[in-house]
This record gives structure tokens, C-alpha cells and sequence, in this order.
């Protein structure tokens, strides 16, 4: 929240790229008489937050302020603020159907390349939907292909109608982005891949079939290669796209804390008369966080929901009870854990913000050596100093007993988690009704949605 309102300090001469949409003006505390009519800050982009009023106590006027924030701190890098947030969503809605359809490419050609080249092996592997990739490869066979390969050029249109939007280098990041997401979705597919790998190893070493095992086993560690410069590409895509939203983002926080005199306005040495607390170290830490953090989130909520919807596919095609079951028990453990673990956003926001008023405060002793000791300040420095450290303890200790908390109710459900295909899967083995490769993949896919 502090990271956006100092998001809202800006001056006329600020660096876009772009035309500017009307600066909505909000007045702030002004130290002189001499300096109100010059020292304003506003929005950059008008939103419902900065008309609605910053008092606006309701959840719902909370949550439309919030939004806006997000927005504020996020849509620009990727769309002009001239275009609406809608477009921004839809665009990434786009970005998605693009992909898409290229992975399905991809598929397509890895398919006739091992047709062309390895005939048997490839009709041994691909061959009906209980098949190594038969499953996976099943779904472009039907309809669900087509609607696909429409999606995916519908995408390509509505990017190329927005390229209005996309000035100033803003398609590296769509690019970018686009990778992550389209190495997130290889990773998966490879990951469903593995477990039917597993299920047909486990079987072919039960039944003693070498010749089928070493056939395996090649296809295994083939995975395998191929997985390693995948994960590496992912890790520097989304490292890439981290440091160059946060350039962005940082200089352009540069320009609104120079500009206009908001570093005066701010003033950062009152704790009790400004919401933004450090800016310095809102700049130089919390960009970074923010940057970091907001793309390690997207990516995960993106990397979940693929295995989610793979594993599901998989298990619902080996046991709708242990799909139902898997269901019931992930959502009530997520459940759970987010109640629980709602408290620590304000306490880890306190946490930094204790860290860099003590840090602060060792910086003024040094800054002001000379000043301190003339007048000999020493014990008011010291007390104040000690001050700040004594909240940075305290809250840690508060951290510490949160974390503990949330600690143990995930390990318990992770513990849980261990005995659940045995107790649904088990029956249906020992009736001969379930072969034991089979029971290993659910068993791996369950682990992998769980987790």
C-alpha cells in the first residue's frame, strides 16, 4: 500500500513514452504557506481509489482501492494507461490462447517427427489413450484442437488491434511472459509424460519384461534431458522479465520522488505525519519484492492450475473416487491454510517496515556524527535507536509464533496426504481390480496436485 501511494507522487514532467491521461490532483500536507501552490501530488492515472477517497472504510471501497494499486503498479510496464483494465485482462487472456495453440504445434511436430522417423516405436507409444501420450495426444484429435488453433490466431489479432498500446518496448514483457507461461505448460506436459512412464516401467519390471523396460527407460531419462535446459530457460525468462520491470518501475519512482519536490513533501524523517514510511527503502527494496514476488506468484498460480487440470485428467481416467476424495481434501486444506495464514501478510509488512526504521536509525548516527557529538547526544540517540530495535524484536517473535503455526498444519496435511491413495486405492489392488503401475501413477499425480 505504501509502495503505491509513493506510486501517486508525480510530477508534470514525468517520462511515459506515451501521452498522459488528466493528472487527477490530491492535495497533501504542505509544510509553508510559500510552497501550497506549488507542492501537489496526484495519480498518474486516474482510477475509482483516488476518486472515491482515501477514508473509504467499506470492504468494498478496500478492495476497489487496492485495485487500483495493483493496477497502478502493474498494467503500465505491459499496456498504456490509456487503455482500460478490461483490455489489459483480455490481452492476457489472448497471451494464453497463443500459447496454446503453439504448444499444440509443438506437439504436433515432436508427433511427426517420431512417425517419420521411428514408425514402430512411435505407434507402440502413442498408441490408444491408455498409451504413453495417447491421452495427451487424444484431445487434439477432437474438436477441442480446432477450437484451439481458433483461439490461438483470434489471440494473435487482438494483439496486433492493440498495438497502439504495446509503445515504448512494452512487447518484451508480453514476450517474454508468453515464454514463461509456454515453458510452464511444456513442463507440465512433461510432467503428466513422466507419470505414465512410471506406471509402464512399474508394470514391464513386475511382469520381468526387459526388452520392454530398457525400452522405457530410454524414453525416461529422454524426458529427463529435456526437461533440465527447460527448467533453466524458465528460471532465466522469469528472472529476465523480473529486473526489467523492476528498471522500469524503479526509475520511474526515481522521477516522481524528484520531481515537484515530493521528496519534501514525503518527509521521510516524521514517522507520525506521513504514510510513507522510508521511501528509500521503498525504492530500493521494495520494488524489487514487488517485481520479484508478483511474478513468482503469477507463475505459480499458473504452474498450479496446469498440473491441477493434467493430474485431474489422469486420476479422474484411473478413479473418480480418488479424483472426488483428492478434491474434497485439497480444498479444505488450502482453505485452512489461507484463513491461517491471512495475519502474516500485516505482520511480515511490519517487519520490513521495523527493519528499515532501525536501519534508518544507525544511518542518521552516522550522518550526523559531528552534530551528536557537540551537543552530546549520545543517550537520546542510543534510547531512540534501541527504541527501534525493541519493535523489530518484538514483531519478529510475533513472526516466529505465526510461522510455527502454519508450519505445523502443513506438515500435518502433508502427512495426510502420504496415506490417501492407499486407503482409496488399496481395495481395488488387492481385488485385482487395479494393476500396480497404475496404482503408482495415481499415487504420483495425487502427490503432485496435493503439493
Amino acid at each position: 500500500m505504501l509502495l503505491s501511494n509513493l506510486a501517486c507522487c508525480r510530477g508534470p514532467h514525468a517520462d511515459m513514452a506515451e501521452k498522459q491521461p488528466k493528472l487527477v490532483k490530491q492535495e497533501t500536507v504542505i509544510r509553508t504557506k510559500s510552497m501550497e501552490a506549488d507542492v501537489k501530488v496526484g495519480c498518474r492515472m486516474p482510477c475509482r481509489s483516488c476518486k472515491s477517497g482515501e477514508n473509504n472504510s467499506d470492504g468494498g471501497g478496500r478492495a476497489r482501492k487496492h485495485r487500483g494499486y495493483l493496477r497502478r503498479l502493474t498494467q503500465p510496464y505491459f499496456l498504456s494507461t490509456e487503455a482500460s483494465g478490461w483490455r489489459f485482462a483480455w490481452l492476457v487472456c489472448s497471451m494464453l490462447c497463443i500459447v496454446l495453440g503453439l504448444t499444440l504445434c509443438l506437439l504436433t511436430l515432436v508427433l511427426m517427427i517420431m512417425q517419420a522417423s521411428m514408425p514402430e516405436y512411435a505407434e507402440k507409444m502413442v498408441s490408444g489413450d491408455s498409451g504413453f501420450m495417447g491421452l495427451m495426444f487424444s484431445m487434439w484429435k477432437s474438436p477441442g484442437g480446432g477450437a484451439i488453433y481458433g483461439l490461438s490466431a483470434f489471440g494473435t489479432v487482438s494483439f496486433i488491434m492493440h498495438r497502439q498500446y504495446l509503445k515504448g518496448r512494452r512487447w518484451i514483457g508480453w514476450i517474454l511472459l508468453g515464454a514463461i507461461v509456454f515453458v510452464l505448460l511444456i513442463i507440465n506436459i512433461l510432467n503428466t509424460g513422466i507419470g505414465f512412464i512410471a506406471r509402464d516401467l512399474t508394470n514391464a519390471l513386475v511382469k520381468r519384461d526387459g526388452d520392454s523396460t530398457y525400452r522405457i527407460l530410454t524414453a525416461y531419462a529422454a524426458c529427463f534431458i529435456v526437461a533440465l535446459p527447460i527448467r533453466s530457460a524458465q528460471f532465466w525468462f522469469t528472472a529476465k522479465l523480473s529486473i526489467l520491470w523492476r528498471e522500469w518501475l524503479t526509475r520511474n519512482f526515481i522521477d516522481s520522488y524528484m520531481s515537484h519536490r515530493a521528496y519534501y513533501d514525503i518527509n521521510p524523517n516524521d514517522e507520525a505525519n506521513t504514510e510513507v514510511d522510508n521511501p528509500d527503502q521503498r525504492m530500493a527494496d521494495d520494488v524489487k519484492t514487488y517485481t520479484r514476488e508478483s511474478l513468482s506468484f503469477t507463475v505459480g498460480a499458473i504452474d498450479s492450475l496446469l498440473t491441477l487440470v493434467l493430474n485431474i485428467v489422469v486420476l479422474w481416467s484411473i478413479s473418480r473416487k480418488l479424483t472426488l476424495a483428492l478434491l474434497a481434501y485439497s480444498g479444505t486444506a488450502t482453505l485452512v491454510l489461507i484463513l491461517s495464514s491471512h495475519k502474516l501478510v500485516r505482520i511480515n509488512y511490519n517487519q520490513l517496515r521495523y527493519e528499515a526504521d532501525f536501519r534508518y536509525g544507525l544511518v542518521h548516527v552516522r550522518n550526523n556524527a559531528e552534530a551528536i557529538a557537540f551537543y552530546a547526544g549520545e543517550e537520546p540517540e542510543k534510547k531512540e535507536t534501541k527504541r527501534r530495535l525493541g519493535w523489530v524484536v518484538t514483531n519478529f517473535n510475533y513472526l516466529i509464533k505465526w510461522e510455527v503455526i502454519i508450519s505445523v498444519l502443513r506438515r500435518s496435511y502433508g502427512y495426510a496426504g502420504n496415506f490417501f491413495p492407499y486407503l482409496i486405492m488399496a481395495p481395488a489392488y488387492l481385488a485385482g481390480e487395479l494393476e500396480y503401475g497404475s496404482f503408482i501413477q495415481s499415487k504420483f499425480a495425487f502427490n503432485m496436485v496435493e503439493s
